[in-house]
């Protein structure tokens, strides 16, 4: 039997981690993942590096579902290749383009483990890009950044969701950063302009 999606916005609601939210019941099968949650996100609020977000059940459990940081960063012209830069500024007008433009980087989401299987990571994720399109945060960003594990599995995830490789090949973002080692993560972008065009259309 098909298991049921389970709907993050009917049945959760969201909230800023704090010391009242107890995460210790949270484990999402990711070691360093619950690490985090369970010992770090609050010393990355007190150092203001980071805002940490999670979604509990409104059953009267209050269980929690998912969490997921994020921080404030940039995306640097300079560093990047001609080709980069060009698909990047394809769709900000010439008098718009900046070295720098500004962006959000998603830390890190980790699902509960319970919870598994029922799309709530990629609804995650379409929080987030409403939460910077809301009237109060719009502007703040035009891109969202993640810093995929390089796996198939894991960038297919970020490409149904509608991030894309900010480098072109693995060679040019090894050499954009000056590694000479196999990449262990890929930097990825999500338009959140081009997106909200696309949701509207």
């Amino acid at each position: 039997m098909r298991r049921e999606r389970f709907r993050l916005r009917e049945y959760c609601v969201s909230s800023a981690l704090s010391t009242g939210i107890d995460l210790s019941g949270f484990y999402c099968g990711d070691e360093s993942l619950d690490h985090y949650f369970h010992n770090e996100a609050a010393a990355y609020e007190s150092e203001m590096l980071s805002r940490n977000y999670v979604f509990i059940t409104q059953d009267g459990k209050h269980e929690p579902v998912a969490a997921f940081s994020i921080c404030n960063t940039s995306i640097n012209m300079p560093i990047l290749c001609s080709n980069t830069r060009n698909r990047l500024q394809r769709r900000i007008p010439n008098s718009k383009r900046k070295r720098t433009y500004p962006a959000l980087l998603i830390g890190r989401i980790g699902v509960n483990v319970r919870y598994h299987g029922q799309g709530i990571g990629s609804q995650v994720i379409d929080y987030i890009k409403h939460m910077y399109l809301h009237e109060s945060t719009r502007g703040l960003c035009r891109f969202l950044l993640v810093d995929a594990i390089n796996s198939p599995d894991v960038i297919r995830f970020y490409q149904n969701n509608g991030f894309i490789t900010l480098f072109g090949t693995e060679d040019d973002e090894r050499q954009s950063f000056n590694m000479a080692t196999a990449l262990k993560t890929r930097m990825m972008y999500c338009d959140l302009k081009l997106w909200r065009e696309r949701q509207t259309a």
